[in-house]
């Protein structure tokens, strides 16, 4: 039974909103009992580390308090010190992606079903392992069944982009749409307009599109802009394409900053502006575009 610092460290813990009085308080009571060698406050001190909550984010504290869980068998701290390493390595470090894999799939193995999403994405796609179709859908299938989005969303990029069975993963789409996957409901919107493994119905498609825009879906903005600006499969409306791109740029997609900087300097659906042209072609131009590389050289001739 938990005792009555335990019992504080849960409830403060479980605000959703704490004050800075509470969060200096939360950490003194995870850190006592974090150094009594209880694993449930040695993994949430590590957190704390981990994202900067109430603290200094410190990846190399976080480290050490997940370790010490972790040899406590504590499934949390195995999937969060991966997540460290793979924070450190940016997900493109050998070694720090090997680390990740190793503590992750120990996560994994224990039931942990992010854990097992990531595993299953680590080996679908050969990051920082051998690839293995059996072991990638072995465990994304293990976590699309415990209900992981992500798990669903996977496996229906799998059956789409390897399989080339579109109704199973529309099907899948609209699993993890339901638990909220935005990548799933960009998907689900593109196949109702395209037709692809469903009836094809673009007013569909085009709501499923605006839900995901709306939740932060960089692609749907800019994919809506693309819609409306070319006027194919729903009537042109410049001002809701320059709308669309303006929102995905301001969210970073490349291919956005581009099209609104060539819609100021052809003025479509805006007054012509040379200058704001050039800054958001330029922007995309610096990102690696090959584009707009070439139309900003266009411009300067």
């Amino acid at each position: 039974m938990p005792d009555k610092n335990e019992r504080e460290a849960n409830q403060i813990w479980a605000r959703p909103h704490k004050t800075a009085e509470e969060w200096d308080r939360l950490i003194s009571l995870l850190t006592m009992l974090a150094k009594l060698n209880k694993d449930l406050y040695q993994e949430k001190l590590a957190c704390c580390y981990h994202f900067g909550d109430g603290i200094e984010k410190d990846l190399q504290q976080a480290i050490y308090w997940y370790r010490k869980a972790a040899l406590r068998g504590n499934s949390e701290a195995l999937f969060g010190l991966g997540e460290v390493y793979y924070e450190m390595g940016h997900g493109t470090d050998k070694t720090n992606t090997k680390k990740c894999i190793r503590y992750e799939l120990k996560a994994a193995e224990m039931g942990h079903v992010f854990a097992q999403a990531n595993v299953g994405m680590f080996y679908l796609e050969g990051k920082g392992v051998k690839r293995s179709l059996d072991k990638g859908l072995f465990w994304t299938r293990s976590a699309a069944m415990a209900g992981s989005h992500v798990a669903l969303y996977n496996l229906g990029v799998y059956y789409k982009d390897v399989e080339g069975k579109m109704p199973e993963a529309v099907q899948l789409f609209r699993k993890a749409a339901k638990k909220g996957n935005n990548l799933a409901l960009f998907e689900l919107g593109i196949a109702y307009i395209e037709g692809e493994g469903v009836r094809k119905n673009v007013k569909r498609g085009i709501d499923y599109l605006e839900l995901a825009a709306s939740r932060g879906s960089k692609d749907a903005n800019t994919h809506l802009g693309m819609l409306y600006h070319n006027g194919e499969v729903v009537t042109q409306d410049l001002g809701k394409a320059i709308s669309y791109y303006r929102a995905a740029a301001n969210l970073n997609d490349t291919w956005a900053k581009y099209f609104l900087g060539l819609c100021f300097l052809d003025g479509d659906g805006v007054k012509k502006n040379r200058r704001t042209a050039i800054k958001w072609i330029a922007a995309a131009a610096q990102e690696g575009l090959k584009e707009a590389r070439e139309e900003i050289l266009a411009i300067n001739k």
